[in-house]
C-alpha cells in the first residue's frame, strides 16, 4: 500500500500537524502521526492530552479501499522536510503484527525506513458535525485576533482561566481576550454570529496563529471541546472550564467618564524605552504624569541614583493632573501590537487601569489593552 503526494504539499500539511506532538511522552504513540487514506483524500492527525490537529491534502493512491498506517511523527516529517525532490512515494507494509513504513523519492535510490505501531491503538478524537454548536466567521479577522494576544497569558497563573484566550459573543462584536490582572488584551470582530463562550488552551492558539488564512472559518463547542476548522485543518481542544474575569465593567467605568488623551504611538515608543533605561530592574515602573496637553513620563533608580523625564505634547480631553505608576514592559507591549500612528489612552485617576484603544481597525479588527496602575509608594 502506497502513496505519492507533492513534497510541498504534505510538508506544508504536516508543519501544522506536528505541532500536536508532545515534546516528550512516556507512551510511544503519543509521538506518533496517523495517515488515513480514502481514494485520493490523506487526512493526517496528531495529538497530545490537550489537542488534536486533523490537515487534509490530495494524494495518488495505489488502494481504493483506504488504508491507515501510524509514522514516527518528527523523524517522518523532518525526513520529508529535508528531502529537495517534487515528489515523494510513501509505502506502508505489515508482517507479523510489525509496521514499517517507507519514504522514498521517485526514480531515485533513496530509501528510508522507519518502524510503525498499529493505527488502531492511536484513537483520534471524533465529533458530530451534524449537532454541534457552530458558526462561521470571518477567517482572516480571527486568525488576526488570536496573534494579538499571543504571549499575554501567563502559564504559571494559578487562574487557569488566565492562562488561555477567551472567545465569547458581546453584543454584536466577537471578543478575543487574554491576559493577567496586570495586563489584558481585547479584540473585537464585528460579527452577528452566536459564538460559542470558550477558553482555548494556549497550545491551541499557537497552532491557530501558525494556520494558513482561510476565507471563513468554522468555531464550535461539542462535548465541552472546542472545535475549529477551516476546511483544510481541525483542532479539537480542550477547554478551560472556568470563566473568564469581566473586565467589562473596569472598562466602561472608564470610558463613560471621557477623560482620554490621543498620543502619537512612536514619539511614546521611543520615550519609553530610553526612560525605561533609568527605571529599577526589579520594580520596572515607570511614572507617568498626566496635565493639560502634555503627558510626563519619568523613571528613577535609587540604587544607582540615577532618573530621567521627558514631556510629549498630547491631545487631551477632560483629564485632571494626576500621576500613577506603570510597568513600562507592559506598555511597551501593548503598543507594539498596535499599528496605527496614534493611540487613543483612557485614564480615569492614580489608581484606575490604562486602557489604550487603536485608532485604526485591521480590517474588521478593533484592538484595546487593559494595563493595571503600580502603586508609586
Amino acid at each position: 500500500m502506497k502513496i505519492t503526494v507533492k513534497r510541498d504539499t504534505i510538508v506544508s500539511s504536516l508543519d501544522i500537524v506536528s505541532r500536536a506532538i508532545p515534546s516528550r511522552s512516556y507512551l510511544p504513540i503519543n509521538q506518533m502521526m496517523m495517515l488515513e487514506i480514502i481514494g485520493d483524500r490523506c487526512y493526517i492527525y496528531a495529538k497530545n492530552p490537550e489537542y488534536q490537529v486533523k490537515g487534509f491534502i490530495r494524494v495518488n493512491s495505489d488502494d481504493d479501499h483506504g488504508f491507515k498506517f501510524c509514522v514516527p511523527g518528527h523523524l517522518f516529517y523532518n525526513t520529508i522536510k529535508l528531502l529537495t525532490s517534487e515528489e515523494v512515494m510513501i509505502s506502508t507494509t505489515e508482517k507479523d503484527e510489525k509496521f514499517t513504513t517507507t519514504i522514498s523519492v521517485p526514480g531515485k535510490r533513496k530509501k528510508y525506513k522507519m518502524p510503525g505501531v498499529d493505527p488502531e491503538e492511536f484513537f483520534p478524537l471524533t465529533i458530530d458535525k451534524e449537532n454541534m454548536d457552530k458558526v462561521k466567521i470571518h477567517g482572516e479577522s480571527f486568525i488576526e485576533g488570536i496573534k494579538k494576544c499571543i504571549g499575554i497569558a501567563n502559564s504559571n497563573d494559578i487562574r487557569r482561566s488566565l492562562s488561555g484566550i477567551s472567545i465569547r459573543k458581546e453584543g454584536g462584536t466577537i471578543e478575543i481576550s487574554s491576559g493577567t490582572q496586570m495586563c489584558c488584551c481585547t479584540v473585537g470582530i464585528g460579527s452577528d454570529e452566536n459564538v460559542p463562550e470558550m477558553i482555548l488552551m494556549r497550545g491551541t492558539t499557537s497552532v491557530l496563529e501558525s494556520l494558513p488564512v482561510p476565507n471563513q472559518i468554522q468555531v464550535g463547542m461539542f462535548e465541552n471541546k472546542a472545535v475549529i476548522n477551516t476546511g483544510q485543518f481541525m483542532i479539537i481542544s480542550s477547554v478551560v472550564d472556568e470563566k473568564y474575569p469581566n473586565f467589562k465593567q473596569i472598562r466602561d467605568a472608564t470610558l463613560q467618564q471621557d477623560k482620554s488623551m490621543v498620543i502619537n504611538k512612536e514619539d511614546l515608543i521611543g520615550a519609553m524605552r530610553r526612560i525605561q533605561l533609568y527605571s529599577s530592574k526589579e520594580s520596572k515602573v515607570m511614572k507617568i504624569t498626566i496635565t493639560e496637553g502634555s503627558v510626563s513620563i519619568s523613571a528613577e533608580n535609587k540604587a544607582l541614583s540615577t532618573s530621567a523625564n521627558e514631556e510629549i505634547e498630547v491631545e487631551s480631553n477632560n483629564l485632571s493632573t494626576f500621576s500613577a505608576g506603570f510597568d513600562a514592559s507592559l506598555i511597551s507591549r501593548a503598543l507594539a501590537k498596535i499599528e496605527s500612528e496614534n493611540v487613543t489612552v483612557h485614564m480615569k485617576n492614580d489608581k484606575s487601569p490604562m486602557f489604550i484603544i487603536d485608532n485604526e481597525e485591521t480590517g474588521a479588527v478593533k484592538q484595546e489593552w487593559m494595563i493595571s496602575a503600580i502603586s508609586l509608594n
